[in-house]
């Protein structure tokens, strides 16, 4: 939204996954959360890192079993149900996805026999992303007289 350009999501050109774990090594990483240092298993390939915890391991296991877009989205529904809005399980599944297509860490292709999904971007207004509009009372700032 801070540019006249349209963008999109990388999981939109392919429909066919495969993890990609060349060249990758295996290390033990502090994971900090919820004021606590834990220790999780990693892979680690030049500057980037994938934790295999979390919704990464969620669809590390997804792409592992099932490959196809399709069958992805079915597990993910079948695990988690079909709620909506932000952060919802779908969408914490494709973003981590997104990312590893972007880093690498999994690879897609084209099969013309299997369904593809598009994911629309958020180039346009929602509830939780507009334009600023000067004199909009949502996005004016009151300062407080002590």
């Amino acid at each position: 939204m801070l540019t006249d350009k349209t963008s999109d999501w990388l999981v939109n050109s392919s429909n066919v996954f495969s993890v990609n774990m060349k060249n990758a090594t295996r290390r033990r990483l502090p994971i900090y959360r919820d004021g606590k240092i834990d220790r999780a298993e990693c892979m680690v390939r030049g500057e980037h890192t994938l934790p295999l915890n979390g919704w990464y391991r969620v669809v590390l296991d997804y792409v592992e079993g099932h490959g196809r877009i399709d069958r992805i989205m079915r597990a993910i529904q079948h695990d988690f149900g079909s709620t909506s809005g932000p952060g919802n399980p779908t969408q914490r599944c494709l973003q981590a996805l997104e990312v590893m297509l972007l880093d690498g860490w999994v690879r897609g292709r084209v099969d013309r026999k299997v369904p593809r999904i598009k994911i629309q971007p958020a180039d346009e207004e929602t509830l939780y992303i507009h334009w600023n509009r000067d004199g909009d009372s949502v996005n004016e700032i009151h300062a407080v007289s002590a």
